[in-house]
């Protein structure tokens, strides 16, 4: 090879090498703000959201396609948006709109002004990446986005996940799919739990753990984006009492503008949740806090080993401890060590959830209610197990309390026999029955047959003094209350 084509192919590698690395480059920032938690929550405070607007970061990564006709531009943000996806192995999705009919809807709520109302798609990416998608027709959502989608590999996190795939399915995609789908709470419950967890406004307030993205925002970020819900509790309040700011402060502690503060009236379903052929400022600024939500809350969850771990390593422990949450397993049982790759392969995943089809796929509904199937199996497991400890505990208990009472009519003994009865008979080495009025128990002299039979039942162990070996099956410690009676036994020997 001569050198001028040698030369040409260095500078070939190295504009793919900088063309790869600008498409990663907001990832990138990340991997290396992993090292320092400061400077990683800084950048995460540079894509946070409020009720008045979003960060300048988190508002320019959200992009916007309506209708199926995209520019060369917009493929460009997809396949960046792809990118990530393929490194990090873990996506968002959520929708908006109504999905009970394929027809064509009206607005009911504007009678006098026909309009259509229209539904939306939205992903995000672990680079706060979103892409917001008008659904027009199937064609509306990519092929790229729909590969992804559809890797095995990719784990699709979302609150109510099955409800939108089944909506997804209604208006004609086809969701045979064998991702890997995780809801919110599994990685927003553990999150909460965490005492030593700061979100990004800090609050001392614990609220009650929920499914649904409120609870991860609050958590994560610190302010909720979801408009409150009038319940019977609210409806009963005076008139004038602004029944909003109380579900707020119910829910939540306080405003994040302050006890004086007040709900924007944007917020509200019968406006946030009219879906035109536009998105309005305020719909956008939800749409895309609905898509960053999750992601904050994984980077939330990543901060417990930052500086400690590599940024692709400890986002696999994350990911992996979701997994095992939602098929029903303790993350705690394994080692992470085993798991430092991205993720598992499909063939790793349980035959339970795989399942074994002739055309070897598996519907994500059918994963979904085997992993519902496998909790409720796990759980009756639990609950029998239970039920097999706390009968055990009260035949022990039961035992004893015969023990120290009485050894019954006839010197009986209440030590269970092999066949799981109780063993009766003489309390004597078997020669002739005691009488009742000689039975002696703790330390009662009742007689020279009362010592012999306190020394028949319970034989010493001449090695340690002990009246019974340990629960091994060696020679265990001494028992308080047996000691005291061999030293009973003593005195009335020597009498």
């Amino acid at each position: 090879m001569s050198t001028s084509e040698r030369n040409g192919n260095e500078q070939g590698a190295t504009a793919v090498t900088k063309k790869t690395s600008r498409r990663m480059a907001g990832l990138d920032r990340f991997r290396e703000a992993y090292g320092d938690v400061d400077r990683y929550r800084k950048l995460l405070h540079d894509h946070e959201f409020s009720w008045t607007s979003l960060s300048p970061d988190l508002d320019r990564k959200a992009h916007v396609f309506y209708g199926d006709d995209r520019q060369e531009a917009d493929n460009r943000v997809i396949r960046n948006f792809v990118d990530v996806v393929m490194q990090t192995r873990v996506t968002t999705l959520d929708l908006e709109g109504e999905f009970k009919t394929n027809d064509v809807e009206w607005c009911k709520a504007h009678p006098g002004n026909r309009h259509e109302l229209k539904r939306y798609a939205l992903l995000g990416n672990l680079n706060f990446d979103v892409v917001i998608f008008r659904l027009d027709s199937v064609a509306s959502i990519p092929d790229d986005i729909i590969a992804v989608l559809s890797d095995p590999k990719t784990m699709i996190v979302g609150a109510a996940i099955a409800k939108d795939l089944a909506d997804l399915a209604s208006f004609g995609y086809n969701v045979e799919w064998t991702p890997r789908i995780v809801d919110l709470h599994r990685f927003s419950w553990p999150l909460g739990r965490r005492h030593n967890y700061r979100a990004l406004r800090p609050s001392k307030f614990r609220p009650e753990p929920k499914t649904g993205m409120a609870y991860a925002s609050f958590v994560s970020v610190g302010i909720v984006m979801k408009p409150p819900r009038q319940t019977s509790k609210y409806k009963a309040m005076p008139d004038g009492a602004n029944w909003r700011v109380a579900w707020y402060v119910d829910e939540f502690g306080s405003l994040p503008s302050g006890s004086n503060g007040k709900i924007p009236k944007w917020m509200r379903p019968q406006v946030l949740y009219h879906w035109t052929a536009t998105l309005t400022t305020d719909q956008r600024k939800y749409i895309v806090s609905d898509a960053a939500v999750p992601m904050h809350v994984i980077h939330g969850l990543m901060q417990s080993k930052c500086g400690r771990k590599p940024f692709d390593e400890a986002l696999a422990i994350i990911l992996e401890d979701a997994w095992w949450r939602q098929t029903g397993r303790d993350p705690k049982q394994r080692n992470h060590g085993e798991y430092m790759r991205r993720q598992r392969p499909i063939a790793a995943i349980p035959g339970a959830l795989r399942g074994e089809r002739k055309d070897g796929a598996i519907s994500i509904l059918d994963a979904i209610r085997a992993s519902d199937m496998e909790r409720k199996r796990k759980t009756l497991q639990r609950r029998r197990q239970r039920a097999r400890k706390s009968a055990a505990k009260a035949a022990a208990l039961g035992g004893e309390v015969a023990a120290t009472t009485t050894f019954g009519n006839g010197a009986q003994s209440s030590r269970p026999d092999e066949d799981g009865g109780e063993e009766r008979g003489s309390a004597t080495s078997g020669v002739e029955p005691m009488e009742d009025d000689a039975v002696s128990t703790r330390g009662e002299t009742g007689g020279e047959g009362a010592a012999l039979a306190m020394v028949v039942v319970e034989p010493m162990d001449v090695r340690t003094g002990s009246s019974r070996p340990s629960e091994d099956g060696g020679v265990g410690a001494s028992d308080p209350g047996m000691e005291m009676d061999a030293e009973t036994d003593d005195v009335a020997m020597e009498e």
